[in-house]
């Protein structure tokens, strides 16, 4: 009999490996002997299976390092973020503030707009002339606006005065309030307006330079044409032919100077508005 010392089995192909040397006393198969191999394989398999002495202390050291790595926000980091937020917001107030005032001077520019071309419109879908009175001085007046439409006594034996008068000169007479009848007005002289500073300048382009008023009349005919005049005898009036602008903005604080966005409304000779950002 021979006596082999070797770490693998020689006679079957693909069998078991031993990490350690196996004495066979009889050079036999290895069939014959695989409640031996079988018992170191799972010696070796359980060998490498770590104990739950070995586990635990690893799961609780993880822990320990996550709990580490997880860290709120300290007292001085949420002060100082306070602090930047605050700087931040009062450099933005103000500007908001002009943005809001620079608004509301744009919807007045816009209720402006709308109140000569419905003027306009007025006086062309109903045949009658249309008066519009704009006073403003810029201080104690920031802007009324009233429109008139022309009328004349009821024919047929028809009592009252609601019949249209399309003349804006004579026989018309403005000065006579049984001939005119209001239809609607806008004013500026809200508290909102004054607070804000809003104004208005209305001026007159007949020449190079401007002429400003602080009282004006505008008469729509339904011909489309427009007449203008300081007072409401307009039997001299001549038709216009000038460009006549109505600035809107918003003053700085105790003064009638504009500032920040600027608006203008142009009325042209035909009687058609436009709006202008100057």
């Amino acid at each position: 009999m021979h006596v082999l010392q070797s770490t693998q089995c020689f006679t079957q192909p693909g069998a078991l490996r031993y990490a350690h040397p196996v004495r066979f006393a009889v050079r036999k198969p290895c069939g014959l002997r695989r409640d031996v191999g079988t018992a170191l394989a799972a010696t070796k398999v359980m060998s490498r299976v770590p104990s739950v002495a070995r586990v635990v202390p690893s799961l609780q050291w993880a822990a320990r390092i996550r709990h580490r790595t997880i860290r709120a926000y300290t007292l001085i980091e949420l002060m100082v973020t306070v602090v930047v937020v605050g700087v931040l917001a009062a450099m933005a107030v103000p500007s908001m503030v002009k943005a809001n005032d620079d608004r509301l001077a744009y919807q007045n520019t816009i209720m402006v707009s709308e109140l000569l071309r419905r003027a306009r419109t007025t006086a062309v879908g109903r045949g009658a002339a249309i008066l519009v009175e704009i006073s403003t001085d810029g201080t104690s007046d920031r802007g009324t606006f009233t429109i008139y439409e022309a009328v004349r006594p009821n024919g047929n034996g028809v009592s009252g005065d609601d019949t249209p008068q399309p003349a804006c000169r004579y026989p018309t007479d403005w000065t006579n309030a049984s001939f005119k009848r209001k239809i609607a007005d806008a004013t500026l002289n809200t508290q909102a307006d004054a607070f804000v500073g809003i104004r208005t300048r209305l001026q007159v382009f007949t020449s190079a330079t401007p002429t400003e008023y602080t009282h004006l009349y505008i008469c729509f005919a339904p011909s489309g044409r427009t007449y203008l005049s300081t007072t409401l005898d307009f039997a001299a009036a001549q038709q216009n032919v000038a460009p006549l602008t109505i600035d809107v903005g918003r003053t700085a604080s105790g003064t009638s100077t504009f500032e920040g966005i600027r608006r203008r409304v142009v009325l042209s000779a035909g009687g058609t508005t436009t709006i202008q950002l100057i």
